[in-house]
């Protein structure tokens, strides 16, 4: 199966999306206008938002895809001070969404979250996650 990768914010954000069959799908970065970032229920506390990334169909434009059938890959640059910011307080650095409502936490059992260090910027690296449902949450880290 073929993959398409894509960048964002200066290589902040990489989403890679398999070929659908009967679609041409591409991730489109969207406002993240004003996110609520008081987390009223759960247990995830967002430290930096970091991006809105929808999929669209090309051949349908504005037409943005939930349900995806195939695992799309989507990494998310952490820098130093998100490290900082949840070991202040004895966390483990977390990616969650916005699912409007509340904040969720991804996981690796549902999500298969995890962090990939970068070896040359010490507490820097990527939050790797797969999904095969979205809609158009703006993502954060948090602890």
């Amino acid at each position: 199966m073929n993959t398409k990768k894509y960048t964002f914010l200066d290589g902040d954000v990489v989403v890679s999306v398999p070929e659908v069959a009967g679609k041409k799908l591409h991730p489109v970065k969207l406002d993240i206008g004003s996110v609520d970032m008081d987390p009223k229920t759960g247990d995830f506390k967002p430290i930096r938002v970091v991006a809105n990334i929808v999929l669209e169909d090309e051949a349908q434009p504005g037409t943005y895809l939930t349900e995806l059938g195939e695992s799309v890959e989507i990494q998310v640059r952490y820098k130093p001070d998100d490290m900082k910011a949840a070991r202040k307080d004895n966390k483990p650095l977390a990616l969650g969404f916005w699912d409007g409502e509340r904040w969720i936490r991804f996981t690796r059992e549902k999500h298969n979250f995890e962090l990939r260090p970068d070896s040359t910027i010490e507490d820097s690296g990527y939050g790797v996650v797969l999904i095969t449902r979205w809609g158009d949450p703006p993502t954060a880290w948090g602890k």
